[in-house]
This record gives structure tokens, C-alpha cells and sequence, in this order.
């Protein structure tokens, strides 16, 4: 019987900008296209407590909180980062998968991995 551990990363994106680049605590959202609309592709714990969630359409967003902040979000770099930290869980694991952080205007937050929780 396999047993399987779901890591949901809820604030991957956004993480790993804030990481890189410290800033005042304002709302942040990464936006994306998705069906010729610019989307919210991730937001931060500030822009969820507004209200605003993965998967708003910009101009929604922008008229419920004026002050956010917007950043164009890098789909293949999450990609990359969240398949590079599946690869460092096979230490912990025997198996090891991450959800594709790409599919844009998805239900939750677009970061999750999966590891095999042996014996």
C-alpha cells in the first residue's frame, strides 16, 4: 500500500519573489494570461486578506484593492524551482512528484508536491 504525503505550497510564487526581494508589507500579485485576460496568477498572504484570490480577473482585482502591487509572474522559473525542490526531496523520499505550477486560473494556489512516505 502507498502512502503519499501532499505538500500544498499556497505561497510559492510569491515566496520566492519576497525572498529575493524584501519589501514593505503591501498587497502583492503576480498576474498571467489566460484566455486573452490578465489574470492573478499567485497572491500573497496581504492581497488574500483583502479578498483577492488566484484566478481574478486584474481589472476585478485592481478595483477592489487600488493599492496593489503587480508583477508579472514567471510560470517556467516556478516550474523549474518547484521540479528542483521535488529533486531535493528524494533524499527524504523514494518518490517524488510536484504539480504543474503553470496551469494558470486554477481552484487554490498553484503550487503542491507529492512524496511517497515509505515504511
Amino acid at each position: 500500500m502507498r502512502r503519499v504525503i501532499s505538500l500544498y505550497l499556497p505561497r510559492f510564487a510569491t515566496d520566492r519573489i519576497e525572498r529575493v526581494r524584501p519589501r514593505p508589507p503591501r498587497p502583492l500579485a503576480l498576474v498571467a494570461e489566460a484566455g486573452g485576460r490578465r489574470v492573478l496568477y499567485a497572491v500573497d498572504p496581504v492581497a488574500r486578506r483583502a479578498g483577492l484570490r488566484p484566478g481574478m480577473v486584474l481589472a476585478d482585482a485592481r478595483a477592489q484593492v487600488p493599492a496593489l502591487e503587480t508583477l508579472p509572474a514567471r510560470l517556467r522559473e516556478d516550474k523549474a524551482d518547484l521540479a528542483r525542490l521535488a529533486a531535493w526531496c528524494n533524499r527524504y523520499s523514494p518518490w517524488t512528484a510536484a504539480e504543474d505550477p503553470t496551469v494558470v486560473g486554477a481552484a487554490g494556489d498553484p503550487a503542491a508536491l507529492a512524496l511517497e512516505q515509505a515504511g
